[in-house]
């Protein structure tokens, strides 16, 4: 879990919670998992900030949730319209796209999160749409 606090926001080399976090998802053979913070709400990957879009609608948490100001979450606000709302594992169930970022990567489409599987039209849109 972690905090939401004023360091939260920055990504630093002492990390622990995101390395414990990436060995446990290696261990299960996942792609990647899933950060709370101590509220028990959603709030990015162990390397990237996450977005999912409900509606036609693209979401991502605020930054008062404790995530980190991702350099491609930043672009991503300030080039398209994105809501902040609070994420949960029901909300993430219910979501018809899900998707990471970040500046290594840029776009990364989520194909399923426990029994949902997602889609990827929108998704391939903004990535021909606003990553050069």
């Amino acid at each position: 879990r972690q905090s939401a606090d004023q360091l939260s926001n920055l990504k630093t080399c002492n990390a622990p919670l995101y390395a414990i976090t990436a060995r446990q998802a290696r261990d299960h053979k996942w792609t990647d998992a899933l950060i709370i913070n101590t509220n028990g709400h959603i709030i990015e990957s162990t390397i990237a900030n996450l977005f999912w879009i409900r509606d036609g609608v693209v979401f991502t948490p605020p930054l008062s949730e404790g995530c980190v100001a991702g350099v491609m979450r930043r672009h991503l606000l300030e080039k398209m319209t994105v809501r902040e709302a609070m994420l949960t594992e029901a909300v993430l169930a219910e979501a018809e796209e899900v998707f990471l970022t970040n500046a290594i990567k840029a776009i990364r489409w989520v194909s399923s999160f426990g029994e949902a599987c997602y889609t990827n039209r929108v998704i391939a849109a903004i990535q021909n749409d606003l990553i050069p």
